[in-house]
This record gives structure tokens, sequence and C-alpha cells, in this order.
């Protein structure tokens, strides 16, 4: 079968008796997380998925950190944060948590695998390309 055929006959029609018609146009508690979800069907991830209000919550929260510091439980909430993603990430390749480094940028995490080369404290050199990061 083709996949177009499969596509405009198959799938649609699996899909047309999977959605009931209330879905698309009511507020499930899902669909209550993404405030533009409230007008508009959105079917077309490659245009920008829509911000859900736990992401925006997120921002704002980094925004104030940022903007006013680490007081008032926002650096405890930030490094919650990177806990948390080191802990899934960890999940995820199958390593214990203490065995992921988390930086703030590829920059930072290079120059940490840079300084631990015994050959570069040695006069050694790194041969790289006119393609990798210039910052680096």
């Amino acid at each position: 079968m083709r996949r177009r055929d499969f596509l405009t006959a198959g799938a649609a029609g699996a899909i047309a008796g999977a959605i009931r018609p209330d879905a698309l146009v009511g507020q499930s508690s899902t669909r209550g997380l993404f405030p533009r979800l409230e007008h508009e069907v959105f079917l077309n991830g490659a245009g920008g998925t829509p911000l859900g209000r736990f992401a925006e919550n997120a921002v704002e929260r980094y925004l104030a950190l940022i903007r006013e510091g680490p007081g008032n439980g926002r650096g405890a909430w930030w490094g919650g944060v990177w806990d948390d993603v080191r802990g899934r990430f960890a999940t995820l390749i199958g390593a214990r948590e203490e065995e992921v480094g988390l930086v703030e940028c590829t920059k930072a995490g290079e120059q940490i695998v840079l300084d631990a080369l015994p050959a570069l404290r040695t006069g050694g050199s790194i041969v790289t390309n006119d393609l990798h990061f210039s910052g680096s």
C-alpha cells in the first residue's frame, strides 16, 4: 500500500472515528493547559506549537530569577529544575545521576573537557576545522 493511500483512506477514517466532535470544540483538562486551544484547533506542529500555561509559568519564574536574583526561593527553584533535568536524563541514558554533568552552554562543557586533557598541560594542541563553533 502506498503511504498516500494509507493516509487518505485508512488513517483519515481511523482518525474520524476516534475523535469525538465535542472534544474539538469543548475544553478538556489537557486543552485547558494551552490557552491558544481555547479558540483554535491546532494541528500544525511545524508552525510552532502552542505555549502551555506550565511553560509560561516556568519562563516567568526564570525571568524573575534573572531579573531579581536567587532570593525568595528563586535560586532553590532553579537548582531543583537542574536536579530534575539531571535525574531525567540519567534515567533516559541508563546512567546514575551523579554521572551526569550539566553546564550552562556548549562552550563551558568543551572547556571542562579541554582542562581535563593532560596533553594540553604539556604543550599539546587541539586540531579542529573551520566548521567548529568559533567561540570555542
